[in-house]
């Protein structure tokens, strides 16, 4: 199952402002331990949202000097990419920060 198929419950006349915020690096981390394609398709997110309001801010965050080939495709869509550059500890780079 993937956001595409849940239908969404009828919220009334209610719409929402939502803001999209996406931690990249811990997105592609479980995409690869699930077997799901990378770069994930920021359409199924951004459509599950419009269902329920306005999207009024949509970010994705990651280290985009290491995430190149994600950046290039992420770039097509209507989302901020907020560079967030990994930590460096005793010369390793860190996996979360």
């Amino acid at each position: 199952m993937n956001l595409s198929d849940i239908k969404t419950k009828s919220i009334g006349k209610n719409r929402y402002k939502i803001a999209i915020g996406i931690d990249y690096p811990n997105i592609e981390i479980s995409l690869k331990n699930s077997g799901w394609p990378i770069p994930f398709d920021y359409e199924v997110i951004e459509k599950f949202a419009k269902q329920k309001g306005e999207i009024i801010l949509s970010r994705i965050y990651g280290d985009w000097s290491y995430l190149r080939n994600s950046n290039m495709f992420l770039s097509q869509f209507d989302v901020e990419l907020v560079d967030v550059p990994h930590v460096l500890v005793m010369g390793q780079r860190m996996k979360d920060t």
